[in-house]
C-alpha cells in the first residue's frame, strides 16, 4: 500500500533541491517534476456526511444507500459510507 505525503511537502523537497542545482545542466528536468507534483489530484477523499447524502430519507433517517440497507438503522447526521453522494442542493 502506498503512503499519503503532503502535496506541499513534496513541492518542498523539489524547491531544495532546484536551490542546490539551479542553473545546472538537468535543473529543467526537476522543474518539470515539479510542475508534475503541483497537478497530482488530491489523495483525501470526499467526506459525506449522512445529512447530506442524497440516498438518506430525511424523513425517518434511514439510508437507501447499501451500506445499511439490511439493517435499516436512523442515520446520525454526522456518520458517513464509502457509497454516499452529495445531494443536490435546491435553493
Amino acid at each position: 500500500m502506498d503512503d499519503l505525503i503532503s502535496r506541499q511537502a513534496a513541492i518542498d523537497i523539489c524547491d531544495n533541491v532546484l536551490d542546490v542545482f539551479r542553473g545546472q545542466f538537468g535543473a529543467g528536468v526537476l522543474v518539470v517534476i515539479k510542475e508534475s507534483v503541483e497537478e497530482l489530484p488530491s489523495a483525501q477523499p470526499e467526506i459525506i456526511r449522512c445529512k447530506d447524502c442524497k440516498h438518506r430519507d430525511l424523513e425517518d433517517k434511514k439510508c437507501d444507500c447499501g451500506h445499511d440497507i439490511q439493517w435499516q438503522l436512523p442515520r446520525q447526521d454526522d456518520w458517513f459510507c464509502a457509497d454516499a453522494e452529495r445531494r443536490e442542493v435546491t435553493e
